[in-house]
């Protein structure tokens, strides 16, 4: 697979060749070794991979806003001068990047294993490092970012449509992702079956919905991605209808 490369201020740039406008996840390196950097940049992009590699963690938190509209992995060090790993990660955790991130440390002791743990990090690897293993798990991880961007994606696209509902008519979606007939949802909420029809109606036209059964798909898929509304199971709204 051909691919091109770059050394820029910012660090060492290397992707595969992709089809012209298509996603790509990336990988992003960095060590303040630059010859570590380069190595696992080649070895990386060798294996298929789109990666960019810094030497610098500042310059990693300068492109946050970006990182965070496209699944990526970090890889990092532990020990670099200025930011370390750890304290990289947390700022880019403040920031909302959700990504995988991958720990590198030669000298990994119980404290930062557990500081490490506590910060999210999807593995801490020992080095020096096993390359082929390496890029093995660059792979799985991306997999996990791709996995998980897409229900971020999804989730997101849900909430802003029920956004557009009353709180009411959440509660009516919500019975109904249940498995609920409009008899069972008028009861739940103290209303009459007419209402529940009335509520129905209009949740269709704001969500743009053209019949019963892809009212039912979209409840179901709200409540499963997301959890629905916070209501008990058996309890009533006092929220007048």
């Amino acid at each position: 697979m051909a691919t091109e490369s770059a050394h820029s201020s910012h660090g060492i740039t290397a992707r595969a060749a992709t089809p012209a406008g298509a996603l790509q996840p990336q990988v992003w390196v960095v060590d303040d070794d630059a010859l570590l950097t380069e190595l696992l940049v080649g070895t990386l992009v060798g294996s298929g991979l789109r990666v960019r590699g810094l030497t610098d963690s500042a310059d990693l938190l300068e492109l946050a806003d970006r990182l965070v509209e496209h699944p990526c992995v970090l890889l990092c060090d532990l020990q670099m001068p200025g930011m370390d790993g750890i304290t990289l990660a947390r700022a880019l955790r403040q920031r909302g990047f959700a990504h995988p991130i991958v720990l590198m440390s030669a000298h990994l002791d119980v404290d930062s294993m557990l500081e490490a743990m506590r910060e999210g990090f999807l593995q801490v690897v020992r080095k020096p490092l096993d390359l082929p293993a390496l890029a093995g798990q660059m792979r799985e991880a991306l997999q996990q970012a791709e996995q998980d961007w897409q229900r971020r994606q999804t989730v997101e696209g849900i909430q802003q449509q029920i956004d557009k509902l009353t709180v009411r008519e959440q509660e009516v979606v919500h019975a109904l992702g249940l498995g609920l007939m409009n008899k069972q949802v008028a009861d739940r909420l103290d209303l009459s079956v007419k209402t529940i029809e009335a509520h129905r109606q209009r949740i269709m036209a704001k969500l743009g919905l053209r019949t019963a059964n892809e009212l039912i798909r979209f409840s179901i898929e709200w409540r499963l991605l997301t959890g629905g509304i916070a209501a008990d199971a058996g309890g009533s709204s006092a929220l007048s209808g």
